[in-house]
Formats: C-alpha cells, structure tokens, sequence
C-alpha cells in the first residue's frame, strides 16, 4: 500500500493572484471507507456478523457522544482519544460573569501513536 499525492502549485501569498507560485505536495484520496464498508471489513475477521459490528460501531458513536457531553474525555486505545476544547470571549470577567463566557465546544481527535507509527513506514507514490 502506498499514499498518493500529486503536486499542486499555489500563490505564494495568499489572495494575490500575481504573487510568484509555488508547488506544494497535496495528498490524493483514493476512496472514501464508510460505516457499512467498514462493518463488512471488521466482520470478514472476526467471528461478528456485519449487523452485531454496525451495532457495536453505532453504540461506540452514541457512547463517545454521551462522554464528550458530559465533560469527559474518551481514549480508544490504540485507535485514538477525544478530547473537548471549549472556546469564548476573552477578557477581564468577575466569577459571576465567568458562566456567561464559553460559547463553543470543539472536538480534538488524537491519533494514537501505532497509527501514527504505521503511518511513519508506509511509502508514498505519485498519483498518475
């Protein structure tokens, strides 16, 4: 298996279409892998039908959503961890008005390290 990518040129400064170029690598998606596609995988080894790994897969969303909304933090071992950032305005607040300031939670996917690892060995290869 190898990643591929192609070369993609781009200004060198954005928004001005006069500025020098610049060639930049771009990765190449060969395919998209969904839910059912995966299930089909998961299920061809192991001992679970397709339908019992959709399941599991589906359960696994709702229980990592129901942690994140709960203030926890979710760690798939070997796979990755969730984790919450909360965002607001920024600036001088007394303790009462502290409870007004977050207004957005994003979520932060960190890739475990035998991903990255396998990621690290893999060879890359032109796109045609």
């Amino acid at each position: 298996m190898a990643i591929l990518w192609h070369g993609v040129q781009r200004s060198s400064k954005v928004g001005d279409p006069d500025a020098p170029k610049l060639w930049d690598v771009q990765w190449v998606q060969r395919s998209q892998v969904d839910t059912e596609e995966l299930a089909r995988r998961i299920a061809s080894r192991t001992s679970l039908s397709e339908t019992d790994v959709l399941a599991v897969l589906h359960a696994l969303r709702a229980e990592i959503e129901q942690a994140l909304c709960a203030s926890d933090s979710v760690r798939l071992d070997g796979l990755a961890s969730f984790l919450l950032s909360v965002t607001g305005e920024t600036g001088e607040a007394t303790e009462e008005e502290l409870s007004r300031v977050p207004k957005e939670a994003d979520v932060y996917i960190r890739i475990a390290r035998q991903i990255q690892d396998a990621l690290d060995q893999v060879e890359f290869q032109r796109a045609a």
